[in-house]
């Protein structure tokens, strides 16, 4: 049986514990080669080894549904893909002259604004303190009962008040 040999043999090791199954994808979401083979499959067929850009495979088909409904996050992958294939072929087509010379990007990363160096320099955030307020706060220890409870902001155990 398939699932068995693709248990047992096959190298991708997503797909082998299940059988070598991929589950259900419309076209266009796998390699193109890989579409090509299983998309003129008959249900139960075996294909013969094909190679991809992932290295070599054998498939088959299983079931086949024409009306099963498409998972919204394959659908936004290829609306994704459509619009970016469809942005490429706009940059191919372009015909754009400037005579902006573009800085040397070793110094940049992508997307790193860089201001020009005339503009002025953003306002640091300064610490609002209030003049008029205590620095030392006395902060409960303890059960909250006894005045000796009550930290004060001195070192309890420095050597300044030690008589020995």
């Amino acid at each position: 049986e398939f699932a068995e040999v693709a248990e047992n043999e096959s190298t991708d090791q997503q797909t082998a514990p299940n059988g070598g199954d991929l589950g259900w994808f419309p076209r266009g979401v796998m390699v193109e080669e890989f579409d090509e083979v299983v998309f003129d499959l008959e249900v139960g067929e075996i294909s013969e080894p094909f190679e991809s850009e992932f290295g070599w495979h054998v498939a088959t088909v299983t079931e086949r549904d024409e009306d099963r409904p498409i998972p919204i996050s394959v659908l936004e992958q290829q609306r994704q893909q459509a619009f970016n294939d469809w942005l490429e072929e706009q940059r191919e087509a372009a015909d754009i002259e400037t005579d902006y010379e573009l800085p040397d990007d070793s110094q940049q990363t992508p997307n790193q604004f860089q201001p020009p160096a005339s503009a002025p320099q953003p306002p640091q955030p300064q610490p609002q303190i209030d003049p008029g307020a205590d620095m030392q706060q006395e902060i409960p220890i303890g059960d909250g009962d006894e005045s000796e409870d009550v930290f004060d902001g001195d070192d309890p155990f420095s050597d300044a008040d030690d008589e020995s």
